[in-house]
């Protein structure tokens, strides 16, 4: 199957991601015969082939659904061999990076392929993503979903030291955008000139510790990189509450504090004295209560009655920390001849 060709069934052999909650997803091969336990019970995969992909699946104590995989979902629902990206970090990325049709990356660190997926996307069809993986078994276990996923075509792995070797010689000067994710990104800024075209390239770089990008930084400079920038991409949830707060009483009349221009003075009239302060302001629901015809019987409000609406943001007490930072840069066209 191919991650970016979508289809409607569900064939023999197809990876199928079952989510259960957003927290609780993972994949499987479609073949006839087996079976996955979840907590809701089996999933047999004889009765999931034939199935429409986005499809209800219903087991003995619970259901659960059936997804195409994109490399969004993928990033949730991959098994994890190495610590990796995810969303917030991989979008600014490929948006930083200028992923299109047709461009050529390097990348070294292919670690669980998550970041891989979403370029190999972000330059489909035509693309293609030369990557880099110093440990020998994570290398082969890549190789091999990338060919389960259909991408083979769009994505070359390796196994080397690209601090010590870099990418092959027959990817010399043939890179759009080069992105590291290793121990020692500034041993590898050579080998990154190298890589990228002559007509220059974007540079893009994940590191844990500010330590690490204070040395990378310091390499990009001297090696005539310009446009450097770090960033760091932190999820930082919000909720809007409305609060009412009684309105101050002064002990002044209400038309002095409108003389002396701390009242605005074309609020609406309530009663005979009090005025709203304004248009986010309003008096106790209460007091609104007013028939027709009995204005005037109605008894004067005390500015101490009426409430202030205001809004304010609250931050969530838990939040997603610190998981590290992005080091962009770009590489100026350079002449052929040096």
């Amino acid at each position: 199957m191919g991650f970016f060709e979508h289809k409607e069934t569900i064939e023999e052999n197809d990876t199928v991601i079952v989510y259960i909650s957003n927290d609780d997803l993972f994949p499987i091969i479609a073949k006839s015969g087996d079976v996955k336990q979840t907590k809701f019970g089996a999933v047999k995969h004889n009765e999931i082939i034939g199935k429409k992909y986005g499809c209800r699946y219903d087991c003995a104590r619970g259901y659960v659904y059936l997804l195409f995989p994109n490399p969004e979902i993928w990033t949730l629902s991959l098994p994890h061999r190495t610590q990796i990206l995810y969303t917030p970090d991989i979008s600014r990325i490929v948006f930083e990076l200028g992923l299109s049709n047709g461009k050529v990356v390097c990348e070294s660190g292919t670690g669980s392929g998550s970041l891989s997926h979403a370029i190999a996307r972000g330059v489909y069809p035509n693309g293609h993503l030369h990557t880099v993986e110093f440990h020998e078994e994570r290398s082969k276990k890549a190789r091999v979903e990338f060919e389960d996923h259909g991408l083979s075509k769009n994505i070359t792995v390796y196994h080397r030291d690209v601090c010590e070797q870099g990418w092959p010689r027959e990817v010399d000067h043939k890179a759009d955008a080069v992105f590291l994710d290793i121990p020692a990104p500034y041993k590898a800024i050579e080998h990154v000139k190298r890589a990228l075209k002559l007509e220059g390239g974007e540079f893009c770089n994940f590191s844990p510790c500010i330590e690490q990008v204070q040395e990378t930084c310091e390499k990009l400079r001297e090696g005539g990189f310009t446009n450097i920038k770090t960033i760091e991409c932190i999820n930082s949830q919000t909720t809007v509450k409305s609060s009412h707060l009684p309105m101050p009483d002064f002990g002044v009349d209400y038309s002095e504090l409108e003389d002396a221009g701390i009242m605005p003075k074309d609020c609406e009239k309530i009663g005979k004295y009090v005025k709203r302060l304004e248009k986010g302001s309003r008096p106790k629901t209460q007091n609104l209560k007013e028939e027709a015809g009995q204005e005037e019987a109605k008894e004067d409000l005390k500015l101490t009655e009426c409430n202030f609406v205001v809004k304010s943001a609250l931050a969530k007490r838990s939040q997603y920390g610190h998981t590290g930072y992005l080091t962009f840069a770009r590489l100026p066209p350079r002449d052929s001849t040096l």
